[in-house]
């Protein structure tokens, strides 16, 4: 980093250490306007980043980012970044965006009514349909966030990015109990609904203006066609993606997508893929689970997905793993009359890097009372 470059990251976090602290905002602008006109995306992480490293909470930051944005506005705006190319990772995540303004300005139309009453059913089925939108953040929280975080250790900074999703996350909810109550309280709900619209379209803004920039400088071709290869476990929000657009390719035969998945889902066993950094990224849909998933596990924390007693031996396990002391561990028990092997094995790449768990949950009754041998056909 140049001796400028550096001089105006100090500049602008005295900047925001000054409005975190109240000072006047005018005359700040006024006395940092020359570094303000300077704003790149990447200062706006490394700015945030530098906080988080002091020790200030990202819930804390948040109360600064909102006012920071419309400071970098204009100088965001004017920023010369390649757009995604179209049917790209990055170009669908844009067009989630208009998707989701969309959905936002039908609620707009009921809310104007103020007949929460008469319209909760039709209210109650946008916001059923908004909380489908969360795989939006998934996909940014799991494939863009780690990716970018192995480039450039600043990018950590992106935690104030996830808690604003934790945050309209808690707003759904909140909603949902209202219209799903007996009382509706009308002002309560008029307060929610505006908090919704200014934290979804705050984010909107950031990803825009700060996200996908920096994604477009940062990735190169191929780390972006990894991230949409790994976003097709994901659902796109009111879109339709060719699922025949990506093979999965094994040492000297190639499957499309589609036949990938079929095939993993008649696997005779049910399978859960860990990722490197302990989210659930993937299981397959056979006919009858033992333990059955919800596309809401996605993007977990595996810990979320273990009941409280059990989670030390998933920890134990994925610290041994992640060391490279153990490979596997391997349990069975009785589950109503079926004896079940439940199996964990270390994913690694070539270099023995450890890059995941998968989970091998098998039915194996009929295999345990197997003796003798069978040679031939009975059918």
């Amino acid at each position: 980093m140049s001796y400028e470059e550096q001089n105006k990251i100090i500049k602008l976090q005295e900047y925001v250490s000054a409005l975190m602290k109240g000072d006047d905002k005018k005359l700040l602008y006024l006395k940092y306007q020359e570094f303000i006109n300077e704003v790149v995306p990447l200062d706006v992480i490394k700015i945030e980043y530098s906080f988080l490293e002091k020790g200030v909470l990202a819930i804390k930051l948040l109360e600064t980012v909102d006012m920071l944005m419309n400071v970098f506005h204009k100088r965001l705006s004017e920023y010369k970044w390649e757009m995604p190319k179209k049917n790209s990772f990055v170009f669908y995540l844009m067009k989630e965006n208009i998707q989701v303004i969309n959905s936002m300005n039908n609620l707009k139309k009921y809310i104007s009514n103020q007949t929460f009453g008469v319209d909760k059913h039709a209210i109650l089925l946008i916001l059923d349909d908004l909380k489908l939108f969360d795989s939006h953040y998934q996909k940014i929280e799991n494939i863009i966030f780690p990716m970018m975080q192995k480039k450039l250790e600043e990018f950590d900074g992106l935690a104030i990015m996830w808690e604003l999703h934790v945050l309209v996350r808690k707003t759904l909810k909140t909603l949902h109990e209202q219209f799903n109550g007996k009382i509706i309280e009308k002002k309560f709900v008029n307060q929610l609904i505006g908090k919704l619209f200014f934290q979804i379209q705050g984010l909107i803004k950031k990803e825009e203006l700060i996200l996908f920039p920096l994604v477009s400088t940062i990735l190169n071709e191929n780390e972006n066609q990894q991230m949409f290869a790994h976003s097709k476990e994901y659902n796109y929000y009111h879109l339709e993606i060719n699922n025949h657009s990506l093979v999965f390719e094994s040492t000297d035969v190639a499957l499309t997508i589609s036949e990938a998945k079929l095939l993993l889902n008649h696997l005779p066993f049910d399978i859960t893929f860990i990722d490197e950094y302990d989210k659930v990224t993937y299981f397959n849909k056979t006919n009858n689970r033992f333990f059955p998933r919800s596309g809401s596990s996605i993007g977990l924390d595996v810990r979320q997905c273990h009941p409280p007693k059990s989670v030390h031996i998933v920890e134990k396990i994925l610290d041994a793993f992640k060391e490279g002391k153990e490979n596997e561990a391997v349990f069975w028990i009785n589950v109503k009359e079926k004896k079940v092997l439940i199996s964990y094995y270390a994913i690694r790449d070539d270099k023995k890097g450890y890059k995941g768990t998968l989970e091998v949950v098998q039915d194996i009754t009929k295999i345990h009372a197997i003796t003798g041998e069978k040679r031939l056909l009975d059918w």
